[in-house]
């Protein structure tokens, strides 16, 4: 075996070595042929991806629920402005009217 074929043993070996690691820091202990490697390789980037996007979507949900909030809570204040407004312009019609009832 060339120095460049156990050079690249090594590597695939330490490659094996630091993904069984990783995988195991997520809760994953089973084992896997180094046969295996590339694939499994794949599959652990898509999980981390997977896992990215997914921490990226919670962050864009609770800025979305806070602007959603403000909008609401904006609304709602808006709304008690109009209706006392609304309700001091009535009690004004109604004094007017209840005199001319009278």
């Amino acid at each position: 075996m060339s120095t460049l074929q156990k050079s690249n043993k090594t590597l695939k070996e330490q490659k094996y070595l630091n993904l069984q690691k990783g995988l195991e820091e997520l809760g994953y202990e089973q084992n896997f042929g180094i046969d295996s490697l590339s694939l499994v390789e794949r599959l652990f980037k898509d999980l981390i991806n997977a896992k990215s996007n997914l921490q990226k979507s919670k962050l864009e949900v609770k800025f979305f629920i806070f602007w959603l909030n403000l909008i609401i809570f904006t609304f709602i204040f808006l709304v008690k402005v109009i209706i006392l407004h609304l309700q001091s312009i009535l009690k004004k019609y109604q004094l007017c009217s209840f005199k001319k009832i009278k």
